[in-house]
């Protein structure tokens, strides 16, 4: 039986993200007749966790090496090359290579020792395994710095090109959004000549080059060394077979609405912006109407709360049944069946993600949650909020071609200097309007990576405002040619004016006509979106969260609905089904 081999080096222990798609990625090769192998870190004792009969080995000293990474996430800024050896440029001297060398030293001994500890564990995994023409190997978490320790195996291996290598970047490697990248010329040259002099040494062997996301294989593909493609990030089976619209009544979480924020606590997943989201949700969360779940443990979740909330906090090292606390923190050591009760259980998933760093970054329990049909709030102008916006834009086109609004006005942009160039439309709101549909056509800037920030400023008669503004951030959806926005006047609103200018960047975005169409419907009758809602800004959570919860039925019912196909999509049998047409149409190439 031939093998499918998975190399994670980041594979410390049981639960987390790595051993769930793991163990869902194995679970799917061995349905297809192939006899799966995990290699991890040392630090792995698991075998009972894993089918008894997997081959589980331990052999990984070292993990994730930021300081020698030299992508977004790394701090290092030279090339390096599989001796662990800076690569110089050829203009450079002998002498100051010596030089140069001489000074890297100490930092050339701890590369050593990584590159080698990748390499070595292979060696040790190979030597018993062999080298198959039909096995597979998928690496899921390599770096550019992994790479370069999986190429000096690979070198010394020659007949390891008898078998196919299937290698998934994860970290982005050029700061910002794509209107940025071009500037990053010194990481490009530096990264492409890493790449370059590791591949030139496996001039024979199979190498199939994978992203998370397109995004981000659109970044590899910039250095133009190989042909990066995205791969759907697998979603558990346990999720795909039984969604929660699908259990029995009784397993269904009972008491207050439960918003969740799965995953551990860090500062991109914004871990700063939970106080002001719980005291603006005080009345729900006093009145037992929400309940905000924290994947945390319940001292760090402490340190992020504000004093009256701290006594209200309940902890536990388990998923409780049916708690009444308004606050509620679980351990980030779930075991899997405990974290997938959590995101099942889920009735709003939550996102207070750093944009720019989510940019073109996957989200794992994005992917879970939009599986197990729940609603979510995410950020603007990122991964996250690209999974819905187009959904959003058609449930908006789709209430705009129904249903015939009260009133609709077309007006030309009036143009207003300043730092960022934006457009301005203004039109008065009749007597009863409870919400307004802005649409757009699609600038061609959006198509470039771009975005579209509109500010809707509420004025009474007077010219003076009512309320705070409120913003949206818009991205563009492949198929649709207009981009659309709600927005809702609020009591003594006269007029609305739009100031539409770049989100991001301060390149101009060439508006035409906008339409504003004014309905009479409240937030149950035409709701903001569908599946979820997209945040410009973290601070619009708490109002976003209303909005939700106001028009609950229908983000349920169409989270529900968008489940059926993402989950088909993300499932663990078609990312492996997706290795093996990548190599058969490789094999097509060569015949």
């Amino acid at each position: 039986m031939a093998h499918f081999v998975l190399i994670d080096r980041l594979l410390a222990g049981v639960g987390g993200h790595n051993f769930q798609y793991a163990v869902d990625v194995l679970q799917a090769a061995e349905a297809v007749g192939y006899e799966p192998v995990l290699a991890a870190r040392t630090s792995f004792d698991a075998a009972s966790d894993l089918p008894a009969n997997w081959k589980l080995r331990t052999l990984f000293k070292y993990g994730w090496t930021r300081r020698h990474m030299a992508g977004v996430d790394g701090t290092s800024r030279r090339a390096i090359g599989t001796d662990a050896r800076p690569i110089h440029a050829p203009s450079t001297s002998k002498s100051k290579a010596f030089w140069k060398d001489l000074l890297d030293f100490p930092k050339r001994r701890d590369r050593e020792k990584h590159i080698e500890d990748l390499a070595g564990g292979c060696d040790v995994l190979f030597d018993e395994l062999g080298f198959h023409a039909g096995d597979r190997i998928f690496v899921p978490t390599i770096s550019e710095f992994d790479l370069l320790g999986l190429t000096r195996f690979l070198a010394r291996k020659p007949e390891s090109a008898k078998v196919a290598w299937h290698l998934q970047f994860h970290f982005d490697i050029f700061f910002g959004r794509e209107p940025d990248y071009a500037s990053q010329v010194k990481r490009k040259s530096l990264l492409r000549s890493q790449f370059a002099a590791a591949l030139a040494e496996l001039p024979d062997h199979q190498l199939h080059f994978y992203a998370t996301t397109p995004q981000v294989a659109a970044q590899y593909n910039q250095l133009a060394i190989a042909d990066f493609t995205p791969l759907p990030y697998p979603v558990s089976g346990a999720l795909v077979d039984s969604p929660p619209q699908q259990e029995a009544p009784e397993s269904e979480p009972q008491g207050p609405l439960r918003i969740t924020l799965a995953g551990a606590m860090r500062r991109e997943k914004g871990k700063r912006a939970l106080a002001p989201v719980v005291d603006e949700l005080s009345d729900l969360l006093n009145d037992g109407e929400a309940q905000i779940w924290i994947q945390s443990s319940g001292r760090k979740v402490e340190r992020f709360l504000n004093p009256p909330w701290k006594s209200a906090l309940e902890y536990h090292d388990e998923i409780p049944r049916n708690p009444q606390g308004p606050l509620v923190a679980v351990t980030n050591a779930l075991d899997r069946e405990q974290y997938l009760r959590l995101i099942k259980h889920a009735q709003i998933g939550l996102f207070l993600y750093d944009s720019q760093r989510y940019h073109s970054r996957c989200s794992g329990i994005l992917v879970e949650m939009l599986a197990a049909g729940v609603p979510v709030i995410v950020p603007a102008g990122c991964w996250l909020s690209e999974q819905i916006q187009g959904p959003i834009y058609e449930h908006l086109q789709g209430h705009r071609e129904q249903y015939a609004p009260s009133w609709v006005q077309l007006e030309q942009p009036t143009w207003v200097g300043g730092s960022v160039r934006s457009a301005e439309v203004t039109c008065t709101v009749a007597e009863g309007t409870r919400a307004v549909l802005c649409s757009v056509a699609t600038p061609d800037e959006l198509r470039q990576g771009h975005h579209m920030r509109i500010e809707a400023h509420l004025l009474d008669a007077a010219g003076d405002p009512v309320s705070e503004p409120q913003v949206t951030i818009l991205g563009q959806a492949a198929g649709l040619t207009q981009v659309r926005a709600l927005f809702r006047p609020v009591a003594g609103t006269h007029t609305l004016q739009l100031r539409i200018s770049n989100a991001y960047h301060d390149a101009e975005l060439a508006i035409q006509a906008v339409e504003m169409a004014g309905y009479c419907e409240d937030r149950r009758a035409l709701p903001a979106g569908q599946i979820g809602l997209i945040c410009a800004e973290a601070n619009q959570a708490p109002r976003l969260i209303r909005e939700l919860i106001d028009a609950y039925e229908h983000y349920r019912d169409t989270a529900a609905t968008f489940s059926v196909n993402w989950s088909h999509q993300h499932a663990p049998l078609r990312t492996v089904e997706m290795l093996e047409s990548r190599h058969a149409l490789a094999n097509e190439r060569v015949a």
